[in-house]
């Protein structure tokens, strides 16, 4: 399947969609954080982080479109929306099944699918990724962290 281009409204480069992206993303944090205390700076309340990580967002998106209409910059490449599709599924059946399918299951067959969004993919080098992925969330998350996630299927 072919690749579609997408070219802004403006003519400009990819820059002004990706900042137009990073404002809107930012804005939306910052309103949605304002509604928790921000508290002070010496004890920063709970809303403070999410709502001054937005206002930075929403300025490096400014900063993108002031970029944007200052160069002409290179236009969005084309991408590919099976590809787009196969990774959106991919994350979204691993985080479906890891509780019910567990780590030793779930990961690997999000590799899998994911892998397929690539234009060849290779038997050894997914396999490898699959075993790396799968021990390293087993370490990080159930061993480090100590969240309990099921191991194999039918396991609590």
């Amino acid at each position: 399947m072919k690749g579609y281009a997408i070219r802004p409204a403006s003519g400009k480069s990819a820059d002004f969609l990706s900042g137009i992206l990073f404002l809107l993303i930012g804005a939306f944090f910052s309103i949605y954080a304002y509604s928790y205390p921000l508290g002070s700076s010496a004890r920063l309340g709970p809303g403070a982080f999410p709502f001054y990580v937005g206002i930075l967002l929403s300025v490096i998106g400014l900063v993108l479109i002031l970029k944007s209409w200052a160069s002409t910059g290179e236009a969005i490449q084309a991408f590919n929306i099976k590809s787009l599709g196969l990774i959106t599924l991919s994350l979204v059946l691993g985080a479906a099944t890891l509780t019910s399918l567990g780590v030793i299951v779930a990961v690997p067959i999000t590799v899998v699918i994911a892998s397929l969004a690539a234009r060849r993919p290779r038997v050894v080098p997914v396999i490898a990724m699959a075993l790396l992925l799968t021990a390293f969330t087993y370490l990080v998350f159930v061993v480090a962290l100590g969240i309990q996630l099921p191991l194999f299927p039918g396991a609590r």
